[in-house]
């Protein structure tokens, strides 16, 4: 048990918690279809989403562009970079 706990602890500390502090105060949403397969966090400034089909990083800004028409990816490189690892 003293192992099992162990490894349970490091998986919190190294991989679940920093995921958490990452995404904290986001909605995360998912879209998966036959055509498509999207994980979404949006957050009230910013909205990201990740296509896992085309393994691309959308980045938008919710209050300007609540369609989410404009890929902010050139237009504000700094939001990208802090949403892509």
């Amino acid at each position: 048990e003293p192992e099992e706990r162990a490894a349970a602890e490091r998986v919190l500390r190294e991989d679940i918690g920093p995921m958490l502090r990452a995404t904290d105060g986001a909605v995360v949403s998912e879209m998966i279809g036959q055509r498509r397969q999207e994980a979404a966090l949006a957050w009230p400034d910013r909205t990201v989403i990740y296509d896992v089909f085309a393994d691309l990083v959308r980045v938008y800004d919710p209050l300007q562009d609540p369609m989410q028409r404009h890929d902010l990816r050139e237009a504000r490189p700094a939001l990208y970079d802090a949403a892509v690892p």
